[in-house]
């Protein structure tokens, strides 16, 4: 594997194309809670409508906005507080 073989990836995968609510994202958060050590997050998510804005519908434009803004808010709700603690203890070593 190279350099650094240490290092560990893991893969969670979730539909983001649902409403947020507690009870839709706890399988998400449960995941998330299970992975012993997070240092680096990628949000990668996201939705386009192709055409002209005036031609999209309205369920598709809120399906954009659910999968493009929520989803990004909602993994840094569950993950900033460990994120802070990793990188306070990594400022005072």
């Amino acid at each position: 594997m190279g350099k650094y073989k240490t290092i560990e990836v893991e893969t969670i995968t979730f539909d983001f194309d649902i409403p947020y609510t507690e009870e839709g994202y706890r399988p998400l958060k449960e995941s998330l809670d299970k992975v012993k050590d997070i240092s680096v997050l990628v949000n990668n998510v996201g939705n386009l409508e192709n055409g002209l804005f005036k031609d999209i519908d309205i369920k598709s434009l809120n399906t954009m906005i659910q999968v493009n803004c929520v989803p990004q808010m909602a993994m840094i709700k569950f993950l900033l507080p460990r994120l802070l603690d990793r990188s306070n203890n990594e400022s005072k070593k």
